[in-house]
């Protein structure tokens, strides 16, 4: 009896680990800013570059799943979120107007401004709803699934790895569509588009800093 209780116990951890890592996973490769700006990476040429950018993403995903893992749901606040709504906003509409007024891929170019480890690090960490996301998971998630003490660690860093092949994988599917629409026009014509996207989402991201939280 002892033996099929803890058999039924283990299971049920094994189960709540495998809904951690598909609810990240539907929650990491739906389109948003980031992914918008690694398919734009891949239209653009620019994958090996903009490597750096797919890891801070990774790096600041497994920042927040540690840090609120760890000090739980007292660290979000409300007030914490209109902030990071705020500087958030600003930092994807800087973004994506640098973005509009990009020229497009030119061989000549490719040692030029392109998307950093920086970038990727403080889209996702100025992102409020990137501590909604952290949130659930790290305080009932992991928990339930007795995930504790340096476990905690263990899967920040691979659900940091998971974060970042949603933008790379985004990328790569941009690398085909820039293959296949090679003409300098479109590519400058899909930083426009790309970057008022951004804009769009920066007003949103404004919106709700000043009038939601």
């Amino acid at each position: 009896m002892a033996s099929r209780h803890l058999n039924t116990n283990d299971n049920l951890e094994f189960n709540l680990m495998i809904a951690i890592i598909l609810f990240c996973l539907v929650v990491m490769y739906t389109p948003g800013p980031v992914n918008l700006l690694g398919l734009n990476s891949g239209i653009q040429r620019q994958i090996t570059q903009s490597m750096g950018f797919y890891l801070g993403i990774g790096v600041a995903l497994a920042i927040l799943f540690t840090l609120i893992g760890y000090v739980g749901a007292t660290f979000i606040t409300p007030n914490l979120l209109r902030y990071l709504a705020i500087f958030g906003g600003l930092f994807v509409g800087y973004m994506g107007y640098h973005l509009m007024r990009a020229q497009g891929h030119k061989q000549s170019e490719l040692s030029g401004k392109h998307l950093s480890f920086k970038d990727g690090l403080l889209i996702q960490l100025l992102n409020p709803k990137s501590a909604m996301v952290v949130l659930p998971v790290a305080t009932v998630q992991f928990p339930t699934a007795h995930i504790e003490g340096v476990n905690i660690v263990i899967w920040s860093v691979l659900l940091g790895l998971l974060a970042v092949g949603a933008p790379l994988s985004y990328a790569l599917v941009g690398r085909q569509i820039g293959l296949l629409m090679n003409q300098q026009m479109f590519l400058k014509r899909s930083n426009q588009v790309m970057g008022m996207i951004l804009l769009a989402l920066a007003i949103s991201m404004l919106y709700q800093g000043f009038f939601h939280y």
